[in-house]
């Protein structure tokens, strides 16, 4: 959900704790509208699953070509750490 913001601060806290607050009191005060009863456990572990397959892949390319291929930026900053 974050893994590409880098400045994360209060507006954007803010949002997401109103889309997250939104989301679960549509789902309370709209029932009629909204399924719940197939919500247990392993619908939970089916979507952390599909979470999984979709966005592990990615990061973790994003994550090994950033350390075999390192920004100038990085390198800068790791050879300045390098010489204290």
């Amino acid at each position: 959900m974050y893994t590409q913001i880098h400045n994360y601060d209060f507006p954007m806290m803010m949002l997401q704790v109103a889309t997250i607050t939104v989301y679960f009191m549509s789902i309370l005060f709209m029932k009629q509208y909204f399924d719940v009863s197939y919500m247990d456990e392993i619908f939970f572990v089916k979507v952390f699953a599909i979470v999984a397959v979709t966005w592990l892949p990615m990061h973790l390319l994003y994550f090994l070509l950033d350390y075999l291929d390192p920004s100038e930026h990085k390198r800068v900053m790791e050879h300045m750490y390098m010489k204290d």
